[in-house]
């Protein structure tokens, strides 16, 4: 990551770090969906 200020290197975003955010937006993603499921109509 780097610094607006003074565009210094400040921070790294490693690999195992990118695959974990993206996991936990999946496992969100995934709940929400299931939330939001609609249930079809039954024809009487």
């Amino acid at each position: 990551m780097i610094s607006p200020d003074d565009g210094r290197l400040v921070g790294y975003v490693g690999w195992k770090d990118l695959m974990r955010v993206r996991t936990k937006i999946r496992a969100e993603e995934r709940r929400r969906k299931v939330f939001f499921r609609i249930r079809p109509i039954s024809a009487n």
